[in-house]
């Protein structure tokens, strides 16, 4: 198709030095997808710096901009996906981890990374309290200073902190 198309926009395209070309690699084969008015560019790099301003508002999604690990984790994957539909390839993030470090950081400490086999997992009584207020924490600080506006949901908020042991290793699972 590329090659017909070639042939029609120039009267000397040589057809076998194209195939020619295509089999020892000369011309990348997923470079044709910017030919001929085809599919816009085959692969990209954007900078995520728009992203941690304003979010995905400016390609038209609707959350403005991350501000805990979660919505950093999941606005990357629709900001990735949104992206991706603009290119024939790869999108490339080069400051990604640079932000997630961020995050990172601002939500577990700065010494995380040290940490990585600890598996914290809810409880009964949190995942109750979770089930009946919607109320979703990272920390047991944070679950600490929340008011729940109901004695029965704070009496249960100050078990669950009171009782609260460092996460387990996958040792001792």
């Amino acid at each position: 198709m590329i090659g017909r198309k070639l042939r029609e926009l120039f009267t000397d395209f040589n057809h076998k030095q194209y195939c020619k070309d295509l089999a020892s690699h000369i011309i990348y084969k997923n470079d044709e997808s910017s030919f001929a008015g085809a599919i816009s560019p085959y692969c990209c790099s954007i900078t995520m710096y728009p992203f941690l301003n304003h979010g995905l508002e400016k390609i038209g999604g609707l959350s403005a901009h991350p501000h805990n690990i979660d919505s950093f984790v999941g606005m990357y994957i629709n900001l990735i996906f949104a992206t991706s539909a603009q290119f024939a390839g790869a999108v490339a993030t080069s400051e990604l981890l640079v932000y997630f470090n961020y995050f990172a950081e601002k939500e577990w400490s700065e010494d995380y990374y040290k940490h990585a086999d600890w598996i914290c997992r809810p409880g009964k009584k949190y995942l109750k309290l979770l089930n009946d207020t919607h109320y979703w924490c990272t920390t047991i600080e944070e679950l600490r200073n929340h008011d729940f506006g109901t004695e029965e949901y704070n009496k249960l908020r100050d078990e669950i902190v009171e009782n609260a042991t460092r996460p387990l290793t996958i040792e001792e699972l």
